[in-house]
């Protein structure tokens, strides 16, 4: 028997996560959640178009819940904060 622990990835509908989970970058890829090039995406980021990331050890992680505003009315969105 080995001692390797094993991972198993949940794959759950988009619409059944909750709202405090966290999207990784290819995340938004495959629940086609954005319909851009990850170039577009931090374009969008940098000028508030997009809601901005998180960053937990050098990973990009995206509050389920900004996501979800952002999908509501993606052209009406901007994000909160300073944008550059």
């Amino acid at each position: 028997m080995s001692n390797k622990t094993q991972y198993v990835q949940l794959e759950l509908p988009f619409d059944d996560l909750s709202g405090s989970s966290f999207l990784r970058k290819k995340d938004l890829i495959s629940y086609k959640v954005t319909p851009f090039s990850y170039a577009t995406l931090y374009r969008k980021i940098k000028t508030g178009d997009f809601p901005k990331p998180i960053k937990l050890s050098g990973i990009s992680l995206w509050r389920l819940s900004d996501v979800r505003k952002w999908q509501k009315d993606p052209v009406g969105f901007k994000a909160k904060g300073d944008q550059q």
